[in-house]
């Protein structure tokens, strides 16, 4: 279990695990913008329950737990293929078609694996990146000078 701060109630590994694996879908997000994501897209809101994980717990779950979010990855992949969610019907070269469903599913699954892998590498560089140039902040928040009202004036 994961907390934002000592004393707070921990958040679910499968909560994190969920955000995690539609982020990898998503393209590989950072920490800080599925934490926003909690807050601005209802696709994330609910596989996070409304709740709103920090960036700090998420990124500490990506880096603490990639086997369990590999070995998720290759299961939703499975899932997929058995419930037809996934299909690959021919593939075709000089006009040939070729049924190829059987012999391309462990390619797929592979190469889906690979770009998981490349997608969760570049979120955690992309956290680092993001550490080093926002420090404690989540970058979530309105400015000071538009809550300030003498500055914002």
């Amino acid at each position: 279990m994961f907390a934002d701060k000592p004393g707070e109630f921990a958040y679910p590994r499968e909560l994190l695990l969920r955000l995690i694996l539609m982020s990898v879908f998503d393209g590989g997000l950072s920490s800080r913008e599925i934490e926003r994501k909690t807050r601005t897209d209802i696709a994330y809101m609910y596989l996070a329950g409304m709740q709103h994980p920090s960036y700090r717990t998420i990124a500490r779950f990506k880096v603490d737990y990639p086997d369990l979010i590999d070995e998720s990855f290759k299961t939703t992949i499975k899932i997929a293929k058995e419930e037809d969610l996934v299909k690959i019907h021919h593939v075709s070269l000089d006009g040939t078609k070729i049924k190829a469903k059987t012999s391309m599913n462990k390619l797929t699954n592979e190469q889906q694996l690979k770009i998981m892998k490349q997608h969760l590498k570049e979120s955690i560089e992309l956290d680092e990146e993001e550490d080093m140039e926002l420090g404690e902040e989540s970058g979530n928040g309105v400015p000071e000078t538009l809550t300030d009202k003498e500055k914002f004036k």
